[in-house]
């Protein structure tokens, strides 16, 4: 049985706790739910699925299965069951292999904001390695989203609106350590774009990417993900493939690398809370 009614219930009876990082003592420090608002703490480690939560992977029942019984991810090369953040088990990703979840028009948000837990052997390689990305080929349409290390091990997310790429970069993590990484999309004023990394958010103001230095400052108009209709994908980016590919080209992959507790809402959230 999927866990969101047994949740939902809890939930409604008053406050909810959880063991900070699962019982892992390199998971990151995890907050009491007081409410599901957007003015409450975050929980990261949460089970719940509110009406907000549009997926949720907490790779416990299944490495593909979706909490919220909407988005199951089919598993695409070696990805291993391995010691989680949150419970017992993360994704842990080898050479070439990733998760691809098919595309929905649930996933087409105006605001919207992804968190997830993070483990990788080495930040830094000859190539980009990709966390998360919901991206396509072609440069001048909107909502393209991706997350990932550059060469120097660097942290960037890139979201595209129209013809213009919008950064958020902040500096290598630690090699093998558990890391939160918050992103916020969409929001009013200058919050169209946000990342944090353990609640510190990402104050980098440039960096490069395939050699060429970029802007990780400028202000993002409104729209979101709005307008993006292709596949997400975990481990690897699908950023070279044909737009509404159903298959897509899958490269720049995170090499040894783990994931866990994947959460995609409806809203935008601020995650140095």
């Amino acid at each position: 049985m999927r866990t969101g009614i047994l949740c939902a219930l809890l939930l409604g009876c008053g406050r909810l706790g959880f063991d900070p990082g699962g019982g892992n003592p390199d998971g990151p420090p995890v907050l009491d739910a007081v409410d599901a608002t957007d003015d409450a703490p975050l929980l990261s480690c949460s089970t719940i699925v509110d009406l907000e939560t549009v997926a949720l992977y907490t790779f416990e029942a299944g490495l593909g299965l979706d909490e919220t019984g909407a988005h199951d991810a089919m598993v695409r090369g070696v990805v291993v069951p391995s010691a989680g953040s949150c419970g017992a088990t993360a994704a842990r990703f080898t050479t070439d292999a990733y998760l691809l979840v098919p595309a929905s028009p649930a996933f087409d948000l105006a605001t919207s904001s992804i968190e997830l837990h993070l483990r990788v052997a080495m930040p830094a390689r000859a190539e980009n390695q990709t966390v998360i990305a919901r991206d396509a080929s072609g440069t001048s349409l909107s909502g393209h989203l991706t997350t990932f290390f550059n060469t120097d091990g660097v942290l960037l997310t890139r979201l595209q609106r129209g013809g213009t790429s919008y950064y958020r970069c902040a500096p290598p993590i630690s090699p093998d350590v558990w890391t939160h990484l918050g992103i916020s999309v969409g929001g009013a004023g200058g919050s169209g774009l946000r990342m944090w990394v353990d609640r510190v958010e990402a104050s980098l103001t440039t960096a490069l990417v395939d050699g060429f230095p970029v802007d990780c400052t400028l202000t993002v108009p409104t729209g979101g993900l709005a307008g993006n209709d292709n596949t997400w994908t975990i481990g690897g980016t699908n950023a070279v493939a044909a737009e509404g590919s159903t298959d897509p080209f899958v490269n720049q992959f995170l090499i040894d690398g783990s994931i866990d507790h994947v959460r995609i809402r409806s809203v935008p959230r601020d995650f140095g809370m």
